[in-house]
């Protein structure tokens, strides 16, 4: 499952036949980079507690290296230790020079990745910061429908 993202092309496919040795190749080495762990051959993707899911799947993304990562949520769920290596994977991306879209409710971690937050409310942007540009009661509140001046 984790390499399957590039099967078309070389080396995972030799003659127009799947090179299986070059997957199983492939899945040990982003098993080994990303620290996922659980894994053992022909077990399926799906298998893997949240956190080594989480980190499969943004090991199979980020290995394409793509201009622009979109995350949605990619913590939810997950235990602390998880959490942090997820949150690693996207700064690395992010200091990779992709662009890395992080969607989330999760406030602690929006300010612990993103470096700008646009804040969304039914579909139009009502507030956009750089990330020590603002509190966590301004966002609150914006992402209520509320203006930051209908606290006081």
């Amino acid at each position: 499952n984790l390499a399957l993202k590039g099967f078309r092309a070389a080396p995972f496919t030799v003659r127009r036949r799947l090179a299986k040795r070059a997957f199983e190749s492939e899945s040990q080495r982003l098993v080994d980079a990303y620290d996922i762990r659980g894994v053992r051959p022909g077990l399926p993707i799906r298998m893997l507690s949240g956190g080594n899911l989480q980190k499969a799947l943004i090991a199979r993304e980020v290995t394409q290296k793509p201009k622009v990562l979109i995350a949605r949520s990619p913590t939810r769920g997950l235990d602390v230790a998880a959490t942090n290596a997820v949150r690693g994977l996207l700064l690395s991306e992010r200091e990779r020079g992709a662009g890395v879209l992080l969607i989330s409710e999760d406030l602690d971690e929006l300010f612990a990745v993103a470096d700008r937050l646009i804040v969304l409310y039914e579909g139009r942007i009502v507030g956009e910061f750089p990330v020590d540009g603002v509190d966590t009661a301004t966002l609150g509140l914006l992402m209520a429908g509320h203006q930051p001046e209908d606290a006081k």
